[in-house]
């Protein structure tokens, strides 16, 4: 390949902020080279705007002139944006705020075009150069804009468990019944044993359908007998075991002052040593076949924290045992260099025949006023748990209901319909005061009357989200009505289909100023109410993956930079937080394909746009909300950086 400028020589080039710095010296250069050299000039304006408007929506507006007056005039000319390696990745100091966010933007606005450009078989060239200083030299280089995911982001996915087999015991009920559910649904060929096999059996039939399939095994699991035989039928009529869930236990009604032997003997026998026996077994299999494994213990928070809560007598201690059994035995396995993982999933309380389904109206009674988990929520810890790539290991999980928050303010922005509705009325469920900021306020108050007998409450105020100034009145009037914001859904977003080299200029805005600055205006409002009442709040902002990667999708322009920079954002504020030493948490929730307004119900869809979104998988946005409770539910020492939510059968 020869390097040469002679075609260039005599042509005309633009050079944006060219008056010092990066653009002077390129000015210079281009002019040594015989090239006629102009500038542009942005206006000031207020910070995270001025940021925006100069380091990309100049860019949009100056690349989209230029591929105008080179498509006019027929000449294959050549782009090159300036990005910063802070377009790749986020800085581990505070004070870049809006910079990185903006580079994260132009990255993905560089690939956008790039495809555009591919679709309609244009040859202007596009560069995205970041400049690295070495020394005193200079050193540019081109780079194709990351189109996967960042290396330090772990991306969740139950495909290497397709087709393999698990074993879950206890699985005729309760959490056992809801993971079988879960496995089955995602192409997993699950082993059910339990006393109650015909129970199974009458699931297998209800779950035909799904990609996987269950088996119904009769055992004992006080028996070694009857679990050593198990396992080997497993082994010789399905195939090898790669998955363990030691989901069975029990609690009987008795004391430790004057109880029962025998039931302290049955818990004991059902909650450590069969869980032992069981792990003993699938680590043989595992071993014999070379499988690296996992096995998840369903544990307890009582395995962590004894409760003041009478009637529990050996059950703490029996859970206690099965939190320093994972330890032991993934110690063990570390020491044969064994690539077996062991997982611990401690919930908290959960709705069954134990809790508040209580036959006893009087233990049910215990529970009323309780926040009580579902089955299908350890169901998900588990998925996840079982989601995390082959080098990452999650060795404990503990999953609460949003409890803690409950009688707590939360403010979810675009809540009218979608994702925005789905979470506030599930917060609401869950007990909290939940404000919806939108423009169609009439929407929210409806469903403030359907939600009238739950444990919350939901108010409905209107703002305009591109509007500073009513999204400062809406905070002020939550603080003045309600109380301190301690949770803040960063949720509105907003489309509009166009194209980079020919779109109008206040769609790209429009985006901009709902999807990223709307967000950084809300997010800062709730820091500084968080931070003046000492709340250690939690902030999500709803991003997607087309924040991560840039999807190949047509007409997308702007959208997928706007996300890019939620990426950025996220840890750019987490890293400003943990320099002020604050616990406010903060998490990004990326959904793909999602059931909303500008997707399926998107009056505007053409109808190439309508038959491209029906064929492919699509989530509901129930399904994004499970995310966002899940999220909440953490205790305060964990902090979720980054959920990903795809359909099972998404590429």
């Amino acid at each position: 390949m020869v390097l040469s400028m002679e075609r260039w020589v005599g042509k005309v080039a633009i050079v944006t902020g060219a008056s010092e710095g990066i653009g002077a010296a390129i000015v210079d250069q281009l002019v040594e080279y015989g090239l006629i050299s102009t500038t542009l000039h942005d206006g000031n304006i207020d910070d995270w705007r001025y940021v925006i408007n100069l380091n990309f929506m100049a860019v949009c507006i100056g690349s989209k002139e230029a591929i105008r007056v080179m498509r006019e005039n027929q000449i294959n000319g050549h782009i090159i944006n300036v990005n910063s390696i802070y377009g790749h990745r986020v800085p581990s100091y505070p004070g870049i705020n809006m910079y990185s966010p903006a580079k994260h933007a132009l990255t993905c606005y560089t690939e956008y075009l790039r495809r555009e450009f591919n679709s309609i078989g244009c040859r202007i060239k596009l560069t995205s150069s970041i400049m690295k200083t070495q020394s005193r030299m200079s050193v540019s280089r081109a780079l194709s804009p990351v189109s996967h995911p960042d290396p330090n982001t772990m991306v969740l996915s139950m495909d290497r468990w397709v087709g393999k087999v698990a074993v879950v015991t206890g699985a005729s009920a309760g959490i056992g019944a809801a993971i079988v559910d879960q496995l089955v649904a995602n192409g997993v060929v699950v082993v059910g044993i339990a006393r109650r096999a015909d129970l199974i059996e009458q699931r297998a039939e209800e779950l035909a359908d799904k990609p996987g399939k269950l088996h119904a095994y009769k055992a004992d699991l006080t028996k070694e007998e009857e679990i050593v035989e198990a396992f080997k039928w497993i082994d010789e009529n399905i195939g090898p075991l790669h998955i363990l869930v030691n989901n069975v236990g029990s609690s009987r009604d008795t004391t430790l002052y004057d109880g029962d032997t025998e039931a302290w003997k049955s818990v004991l026998d059902l909650n450590v040593l069969s869980l032992c026996i069981a792990s003993r077994e699938a680590i043989k299999l595992m071993r014999l076949y070379d499988i690296d494994g996992h096995i998840v213990h369903i544990n307890s928070i009582f395995g962590h924290k004894v409760p003041n809560f009478v009637g529990l007598n050996i059950y703490p201690a029996s859970k206690f045992a099965v939190t320093a059994l994972a330890e032991s035995l993934r110690q063990e396995l570390n020491s044969i260099g064994s690539k077996i993982k062991i997982s611990s999933v401690s919930p908290g309380v959960v709705a069954s025949e134990l809790t508040s389904q209580n036959p006893d109206p009087e233990k049910r009674a215990m529970y009323e006023n309780m926040p009580i988990l579902e089955a299908e929520n350890i169901a998900d810890g588990v998925i996840y748990v079982l989601s995390t790539p082959e080098d990452v290991q999650v060795y404990e999980l503990t999953i609460k209901p949003v409890g803690e928050w409950v009688g707590k303010v939360a403010v979810v922005t675009g809540a009218s319909s979608g994702i925005g509705a789905s979470t506030a009325d599930a917060l609401v469920e869950n007990g909290l005061i939940v404000v919806g900021l939108a423009r169609r306020v009439e929407l929210i108050e409806e469903r403030s009357k359907q939600l009238s007998g739950k444990k919350g409450k939901l108010y409905a105020v209107k703002a305009d989200i591109t509007r500073e100034e009513e999204i400062l009145k809406a905070f002020k009037w939550v603080g003045d009505n309600l109380g301190p914001v301690h949770i803040l859904i960063n949720n509105a977003g907003y489309l509009k289909e166009g194209s980079l080299s020919g779109g109008r200029t206040e769609d790209w805005k429009k985006q901009f100023d709902i999807n990223v600055l709307g967000l950084c205006i809300a997010t800062r409002e709730a820091v500084r109410i968080m931070r003046a009442n000492d709340v250690k709040g939690h902030i999500v902002h709803i991003n997607s993956i087309a924040g991560h990667a840039v999807a190949k999708v047509p007409n997308l322009n702007v959208y997928p930079a706007t996300k890019f920079a939620v990426t950025a954002l996220t840890e750019t504020l987490r890293q400003e937080l943990n320099s002020l030493q604050s616990e406010i948490k903060i998490t990004s929730v990326s959904p793909g394909l999602v059931y909303s307004e500008m997707t399926v119900l998107n009056k505007d869809n053409t109808e190439e746009r309508r038959k491209m979104i029906e064929s492919r998988p699509i989530l509901q946005p129930e399904d994004i909300t499970n995310g966002i409770v899940y999220v909440l539910s953490t205790p305060e020492h964990v902090q979720v950086r980054l959920i990903w939510e795809t359909e099972n059968n998404a590429n």
